[in-house]
């Protein structure tokens, strides 16, 4: 399944399959002496099939001979030895087998062997036995390129590339960032940075920790983190996803100790402005006697 945003498109119908090409499994062996302890009759094994035949299951032991084309699927408990398991032949003696190893397993897939170098027979033969054949799946990666690139050139204004598109989210992450901080920084291992989550946008959030200053992190690693939400963030190393710890009741906007601040404030204004009062009513000049108006009435002549 490949998932698409609103205006792209994807068509299984342009994957480039790849050629089939029927290649003998001895081109994929190691080099195991026919002496070596790895060979073995699997007597067990051998008796369980004969055991399972007459109980008349199907669970039959499956052997491949070095110039066999195809090969039975490698699961992931392969090293378990089971005898359904694929199993080599011996090059001369018919009553010995043994099981293949990791890295024919990674070649029988074409996965690159790096990518099990240093693992134990054991959890290689899990990572590619929950795995995929390779070069199908690198060509479903070719298609996945093609349709984005494709994407983007139909967006408008869009830019040159690939590698502009990017700038441009950059720039526009940028842009929006500055109207919050200062200064954006990348986190580093091992510093544990506390401070709410001042942008979340294209994929990227800005915590902003204090004194202008932005700590850039992507967006996935934090989880369901919002906007504003104060939170602890520290990277145990410089590649590993980031441990959030979020408190359970955000920071007020203003601390009790700010708020006892403003009471007292307050009421030191109140008691100046009653003093202030009291000294202009002191300074006041007293009223001016004003004689009194003559009242209307009888006049004598």
């Amino acid at each position: 399944m490949v998932a698409v945003t609103e205006g792209m498109s994807f068509d299984w119908s342009m994957l480039q399959r790849p050629v089939k090409n029927p290649i003998p499994i001895s081109e994929y062996l190691e080099a195991i002496p026919p002496d070596d302890p790895a060979w073995s009759d699997m007597q067990g094994l051998k008796d369980k099939m004969k055991r399972d035949m007459e109980k008349g299951s199907n669970f039959a032991m499956r052997l491949f001979d070095a110039d066999a084309t195809k090969v039975g699927t490698l699961t992931k408990g392969y090293m378990k030895v089971r005898s359904t398991d694929p199993k080599l032949k011996h090059p001369t003696d018919p009553d010995l087998l043994r099981q293949f190893t990791e890295i024919e397993h990674a070649r029988f897939k074409q996965v690159p062997e790096k990518l099990i170098e240093g693992l134990s027979a054991t959890i290689a033969h899990e990572v590619l036995g929950q795995g995929i054949v390779y070069d199908p799946f690198e060509q479903v990666g070719t298609l996945i390129a093609e349709s984005l690139l494709s994407f983007v050139d139909r967006l408008p204004e869009r830019p040159s590339n690939v590698g502009e598109l990017i700038e441009a989210i950059n720039v526009e992450v940028g842009d929006t960032a500055g109207m919050v901080v200062s200064e954006i920084r990348k986190p580093l291992a091992g510093v544990t940075y506390e401070g709410r989550i001042s942008m979340n946008d294209l994929g990227m959030a800005i915590q902003d920790i204090g004194n202008g200053v932005g700590i850039l992190h992507k967006a996935l690693t934090l989880g369901d983190i919002q906007l504003g939400e104060a939170v602890k963030i520290r990277y145990p190393t410089a590649k590993s996803v980031p441990q959030v710890i979020r408190f359970e009741h955000n920071a007020p906007a203003i601390t009790p100790e700010a708020v006892v601040a403003i009471e007292e404030h307050k009421e030191q204004v109140h008691q100046a402005e009653l003093e202030m009062e009291q000294f202009s009513l002191a300074l006041a000049p007293e009223p001016a006697q004003v004689p009194p108006r003559p009242q209307p009435g009888l006049r004598m002549r």
